[in-house]
């Protein structure tokens, strides 16, 4: 792992940039087509799921095939810490579990969390399967 350094920032703080950007459009998109306020809620962890188990696996994989470990932390830096972390909004889902609560619409806020929690766990697995399935189909 390659030592903080200014670089190191910046890709974290360009990728957060980037991820907050889309975590944003992503729900003035849903906000467009009338959905449920925690629409784009969802979809952004489920998505930010998927794309951090493509990130995992891709950079394990460049990892295996690379001795270039700078690259490797990088990628890590600028995609998962900064666009994923700022893209997916765990404490956005505890605000909404809250806001169930206060309506004692308990139920609700099971299936809401058990739900985000499933599907975000299903997309990480699938970003990782999709990975190895590219990498075998190009070989």
């Amino acid at each position: 792992m390659i030592q903080a350094s200014f670089n190191s920032f910046v890709l974290v703080g360009l990728g957060g940039a980037l991820g907050a950007m889309s975590r944003y459009g992503l729900t003035v998109l849903t906000g467009y087509f009338n959905l449920l306020n925690i629409t784009g809620t969802i979809l952004s962890n489920t998505i930010g799921c998927f794309l951090m188990g493509v990130i995992f696996q891709y950079v394990f994989n460049l990892s295996l095939e690379s001795t270039n470990n700078i690259l490797i932390e990088q990628n890590r830096l600028l995609f998962a810490v900064g666009f994923c972390g700022a893209f997916t909004t765990l404490s956005a889902v505890m605000l909404e579990l809250h806001k169930f609560s206060e309506v004692e619409e308990y139920f609700q806020a099971f299936i809401y969390l058990f739900g985000t929690l499933l599907t975000a766990l299903l997309c990480f697995y699938l970003g990782i399967m999709l990975v190895d399935y590219l990498i075998k189909l190009n070989k």
